[in-house]
């Protein structure tokens, strides 16, 4: 689906894309001259961040971090509480977030 003129766009992180996402993407979406807010949710955290383009054309960054947050979406006049978008998910322990091949001290 393709919307013509979009104020807003948002996307969840996928791991495997997060890198492109924010980079050449996000590159991309600021060419589209009617788009004032980009917002990213990664997928292991609490976070929603908020990418907002102000009057002056400079992009300005948003992060509401935690459960208790509310996002601010400026471009439709809407908010959303993190604690809704990230009803049901059970984010990895610390022990599991870390990288498969990291070392681990052994004992021998």
């Amino acid at each position: 689906m393709s919307a013509l003129n979009p104020r807003l766009i948002v996307e969840v992180l996928s791991p495997s894309t997060e890198a492109y996402t924010r980079g050449e993407r996000f590159r991309r979406y600021r060419e589209i001259p009617s788009l004032r807010q980009y917002v990213v949710v990664p997928q292991n955290e609490p976070v929603i961040e908020t990418f907002f383009k102000q009057d002056d054309g400079v992009w300005a960054l948003e992060t509401f971090q935690g459960m208790d947050a509310v996002a601010q979406f400026r471009s439709v006049d809407a908010s959303v509480a993190v604690k809704d978008v990230f009803d049901g998910v059970e984010f990895p322990s610390e022990d599991q977030q870390a990288s498969p091949g990291k070392d681990r001290a052994r004992s021998d």
